[in-house]
């Protein structure tokens, strides 16, 4: 027979599995999209003429990919951010 703290301690990993189960899809799914924007991107620009406006569009959805790939990132690391002991 189990205690009540085993079983509540039970349920909290299993809730803990739960969200990270979820979390780990939400942030698969926001990679996924990132990955097919910069497709239709790299479609859209090719054989544009090359002048500051076009290079401009093109690096304006690139910093928008990269900054959807850096929050990734940011939720994926730790609060107290790496240990970077001897970096650098």
């Amino acid at each position: 027979m189990s205690t009540a703290s085993e079983h509540y301690s039970r349920l909290a990993a299993e809730a803990r599995s739960k969200f990270e189960d979820r979390r780990r899809w939400v942030l698969e799914e926001i990679q996924r999209d990132v990955e097919r924007d910069v497709e239709r991107d790299v479609e859209r620009f090719e054989g544009q003429p090359f002048t500051g406006k076009t290079v401009a569009e093109y690096m304006g959805c690139l910093a928008a990919s990269i900054a959807a790939l850096a929050g990734i990132v940011a939720t994926l690391l730790p609060p107290e951010g790496l240990p970077l002991d001897g970096v650098r």
